[in-house]
């Protein structure tokens, strides 16, 4: 997962924490309710693999 997705995932569990009025002990709940969300809204999970610093390597093709 990438820092920005981290980040986005970890203030909308902060905003769900806040709008059940700060319970003790279910951050993980709001966490996980927070990256799914954003995965069904789209906002995160989709790789961009023109910034991975190694390639894949094709094979050539024979001709």
């Amino acid at each position: 997962m990438s820092v920005d997705n981290e980040e986005q995932i970890r203030l909308m569990a902060y905003s769900l924490w806040e709008r059940e009025h700060r319970p003790h002990g279910r951050d993980l709940e709001f966490w996980y309710e927070a990256e799914q969300q954003l995965k069904v809204s789209g906002q995160i999970g989709r790789h961009d693999y023109s910034t991975d610093p190694v390639k894949v390597a094709h094979p050539e093709k024979k001709e």
